[in-house]
């Protein structure tokens, strides 16, 4: 494997820092890789992509185990996000997914955000995914949300995946 003892990228009011081995290519090889991203102005960056906005990310994360078996770890917080026509005033990630880069991965993320303007006025709204396996793979959803006229939203389903057949309930 390869070890990095200290990679810090400074830039426009943005730092990333990560430490840690990188699992080998051999199955037995295993690492814990750590990483950390924080920018406290996201303007310049979108304008990369062609995109004007701002806001501020914070990200912390990790990855441990072998090339066939890693588990993946972490977080982020958005705060005061704006993109084109959409906002965001803050938001919290949380993510982790075992058995990445095996047969069987699963995982799951879930999302947070308060005051979200996406085409609708969200006071509140809650996105939790999950997956299991490659193929076939099964993916599930569940949204729910309070609009700005204070009603409550609901929108779960599951997808199923395998070659060839794609069902969705």
């Amino acid at each position: 494997g390869i070890t990095v003892s200290t990679l810090s990228l400074v830039a426009q009011d943005t730092t990333l820092t990560a430490q840690g081995r990188l699992a080998g290519l051999r199955e037995t090889d295993a690492g814990t890789f750590t990483y950390s991203l924080q920018s406290k102005n996201l303007t310049p960056w979108l304008a990369l992509v062609g995109q004007s906005g701002g806001g501020a990310v914070s990200m912390h994360g990790q990855a441990t185990g072998t090339i066939t078996a890693m588990q993946i770890t972490g977080s982020a917080n958005v705060a005061n996000l704006r993109v084109a026509n959409n906002s965001l005033q803050s938001s919290s990630i949380t993510y982790n997914a075992t058995g990445v880069g095996g047969p069987q991965p699963h995982g799951q993320a879930t999302v947070t955000a308060q005051r979200m303007n996406a085409g609708v006025q969200w006071q509140t709204a809650r996105l939790d995914v999950s997956f299991t396996g490659l193929r076939p793979l099964t993916l599930r959803v569940d949204f729910t949300g309070q609009d700005d006229a204070q009603r409550q939203q609901q929108v779960k389903t599951q997808v199923h995946y395998a070659p060839g057949r794609t069902e969705a309930v």
